[in-house]
């Protein structure tokens, strides 16, 4: 089985990521589990790029997105792995202008934000791989309110990534 194939199959429910979890096991992850474990994130937001910390984890090519888009199954599943992993971090795909900096939901994305910072980039990439590009440009939407109401929450150099993301889709 290619990597296309095995990341759908996932998505399907299937397959195990390398570690033996399978999507539900990723969707019933607590907010502890969320922020350390480290090794779920390549699975639930896959890319094109090998991954510098789970070098198990498979990579994207050509035929996915056409895969991935023609299995409705896959993709309400993808989501649902989407929507908890942002709410774990206070974003959203959905709501615009969503309240983003309410109390507690984002200390992981502000008061650590070192991997979450990295984390966001990969769900940006992804989604723009996969098909999902008006969700990137809502979240993206979102931290350039952050970035506008809470300058010195996210670093400049994050930020940058982040925007040349959506750059990359003008390009198209």
């Amino acid at each position: 089985m290619n990597h296309d194939e095995l990341i759908v199959n996932f998505f399907l429910g299937f397959s195990l990521d390398s570690n033996g979890r399978s999507i539900q096991d990723i969707l019933d992850f607590n907010e502890h589990e969320l922020e350390n474990t480290h090794d779920f994130i390549q699975w639930i937001f896959p890319t094109n790029e090998k991954s510098g910390y789970n070098h198990n984890a498979p990579l994207l090519s050509g035929n996915f997105k056409d895969m991935f888009l023609a299995n409705t199954t896959a993709q309400v599943n993808f989501c649902k792995t989407c929507l908890h992993f942002l709410n774990f971090i206070g974003l959203d795909c959905v709501k615009l202008n969503s309240a983003i900096l309410n109390n507690q939901r984002h200390s992981s994305f502000i008061d650590k934000p070192k991997h979450n910072l990295l984390r966001i980039t990969r769900v940006l990439n992804s989604l723009n791989q996969i098909g999902k590009e008006n969700c990137s440009k809502m979240i993206f939407s979102q931290l350039e309110k952050v970035k506008t109401d809470f300058p010195d929450k996210i670093p400049n150099d994050s930020f940058t990534i982040w925007k040349n993301t959506q750059l990359k889709l003008i390009d198209k």
